[in-house]
């Protein structure tokens, strides 16, 4: 029972991943067409800059600063990157959980 819940969560975890990744890459082509336009107070040139950057997927966890942004299509699009992102860890934690369940139960 535990790996059919492991393997859920973590078909899951990877849905989400993928789905954020989508949504990072909109966000770079949104910026890459209106240079000006800052997010969390930092301008990136490409998605992969997003993903190195700790501040920048802190700022998006936590939401600070979402509704300040001055294009509301950019705004939606992290908004949705920040539900993905969330539902990503939330079921990766939920599928390392479940092997940490079936040890114990196995012991």
């Amino acid at each position: 029972m535990f790996i059919v819940l492991f393997l859920g969560f973590t078909v899951l975890a990877i849905y989400h991943a993928v789905k954020f990744h989508k949504f990072l890459r909109l966000v770079s082509k949104t910026w890459k067409t209106d240079n000006r336009i800052k997010v969390f107070g930092v301008s990136f040139k490409s998605h992969t800059q997003m993903y190195g950057d700790i501040f920048f997927l802190n700022n998006l966890w936590v939401g600070k600063g979402l509704l300040d942004i001055p294009l509301e299509k950019l705004s939606k699009e992290l908004t949705s990157a920040r539900g993905h992102l969330r539902q990503q860890f939330l079921f990766g934690f939920l599928a390392f959980l479940s092997v940490v369940l079936n040890g114990i139960v196995g012991v």
